[in-house]
């Protein structure tokens, strides 16, 4: 490496913050991104974008505070279903979200496949 570059940055998320207990749908804008979710004051809810023509689109979440619930739902266009790795195929999908908990969602462009990572 060259002294003229003492650090560097391999990749670079696009992040933000959420702790509101109003479901929040997300865009494909912000498809790849990480949201650090503070559930200290409640159940934090999400839609996802469709999924029809949106595969490979994606979203992390990173557990800051709280253990309440992490809900996923789907939008209702979409005409699919959210699937948690593991358990049953449902419109909706939740995880406690505890700190330092990492549940990622990536599009296959017939489901949204969820899993959660500790």
């Amino acid at each position: 490496m060259s002294s003229a570059f003492n650090k560097g940055i391999i990749r670079r998320y696009n992040t933000f913050s959420y702790s509101s207990t109003t479901e929040l749908e997300l865009t494909m804008e912000q498809s790849g991104t990480v949201i650090f979710v503070d559930a200290t004051d409640g159940a934090i809810t999400f839609k996802l974008p469709v999924v029809t023509d949106n595969a490979g689109a994606n979203f992390k979440f990173i557990g800051t505070g709280g253990s309440n619930n992490l809900v996923l739902n789907q939008n209702e266009s979409s005409g699919t279903y959210v699937n948690l790795v593991g358990q049953s195929v449902a419109n909706t999908q939740s995880s406690n979200l505890i700190l330092g908990k990492a549940v990622e969602c990536v599009n296959s462009g017939s489901a949204w496949y969820v899993t959660a990572l500790n």
